[in-house]
This record gives C-alpha cells, structure tokens and sequence, in this order.
C-alpha cells in the first residue's frame, strides 16, 4: 500500500487518512503545523524529527505524536538510502467521536499537560509488529468496497488508539531519555502558552529572560 509523495498539509477527508510512504530522495520539508492530530510510525531511513523545541533522533519502529498546531519537521539525512514511514492523520471531531463510541478518552496520548508526556513512544518488537499490523489493516480498507467497511475502519482506527494510548501510559512511566532541547527556548514556549493573548514582542521577551534580541532569535 505504498503510497507517492505528496507535500499538502491539508486533510480530504473528515475522519482519518492514512499513509505508507517510501522515498528514495526527498527534497526539505518545512517546519510547519495543521489542526488535526498527525502520528508518525518511522520504519527506515536516517532521520531526526523535531516537535517544537525538542528534536528526537529517531531509531526504525519509533512513534511519534504531534498534536494541532505544534511545530514540527523531519530532518532527513539524503545519502541515508530509502526513507520509510506510516503517517496518520486524524481529524480532532472523529477522535472525540471515537472516545464517545469507545467510552474513553482516546486524546489523552496527545495531552501535554501531563505529568511525564513524550511525544516519543519506543516500542518492543511484538508491540511494533501489533501496530503494524493494525495499520495494514486500515490501509486494505481505506478503499475498500467489501462488506462493514466503515464498521471495520471505525473499529480499526478504535484498536489502534486503544494500543497507542496503553504505550504512552507505559512511556510516562519509563520515559525515552534520547531527546534534544534548550532549556531556555522551554522557558520562552512557556511563557508564551501562558500569555497568548497578551504582548509577545521580541522587545518584552528580551526583557523578561535577560537575552538580547540575536541571541534569543538565533536560538529560538
């Protein structure tokens, strides 16, 4: 089920889409963000993927999760040979009907505010082949016309976020360590998702964190 390259950024479809990528070169992919829920299953290549301030070098069978309107990129190493990958895009409206039908809060993977939350989830071999698994099957009935297709794609799509939220409960409590970041753009981020609405220039957070305006800028 692979499927070609294509660089949109916006969803067709009003509850998920799903996709089985294989590059041999692929050219830079901007930092950029959208409103749905992305996850990213990394099967191969050489890449590091950055989500707002953390970057993450990433190891075949990594998951990453990145929520509505966080930053993010892929950094991909071009002589690293094919580069592998299964992506999920899921609208938020279909993931809170999901959680009603199911009776959980199938969100709370993607939920920062949580004590111990990584967008990174490293996974044991039976558990990588299980997810795969489970994609295949939603990719076989992405166009399918066969009998209960949307009955399968929903209950699908429910195991599959079922077993993502079971692996971040386990990541919180033993949490990947390999990630890369800067204590003080943390700081900024912060500061900024605490006062959204009030004055955010590079003037006032000059002052507030004692940087010049270069230093905070090339950093950042």
């Amino acid at each position: 089920h692979i499927s070609p390259f294509n660089a949109r950024q916006t969803m067709n479809c009003r509850d998920f889409e799903l996709f089985h990528r294989c590059d041999m070169q692929l050219e830079h992919i901007s930092l950029h963000h959208h409103d749905f829920y992305e996850i990213y299953f990394y099967l191969r290549g050489e890449v590091s993927y950055q989500i707002e301030n953390r970057n993450y070098p990433l190891m075949p069978g990594d998951l990453l999760l990145v929520s509505p309107n966080e930053l993010h990129q892929v950094l991909i190493n071009p002589t690293s040979g094919p580069y592998e990958r299964i992506l999920l895009w899921l609208d938020r409206h279909y993931l809170k009907e999901l959680s009603h039908h199911t009776g959980l809060n199938l969100g709370t993977c993607f939920d920062t505010t949580l004590r111990g939350h990584t967008s990174l989830i490293r996974m044991t071999l039976q558990e990588r082949e299980l997810l795969l698994d489970l994609a295949n099957i939603l990719l076989g009935e992405q166009n399918s016309q066969q009998y209960g297709q949307e009955a399968m794609r929903r209950s699908g799509m429910s195991q599959l976020m079922i077993m993502i939220n079971r692996l971040t409960n386990a990541s919180r409590r033993d949490p990947v360590p390999d990630e890369e970041h800067d204590p003080l753009i943390d700081k900024v981020f912060d500061f900024i998702n605490d006062h959204i609405g009030e004055d955010l220039s590079l003037e006032r957070l000059e002052d507030i964190f004692f940087f010049d305006s270069g230093t905070l800028t090339r950093r950042f």
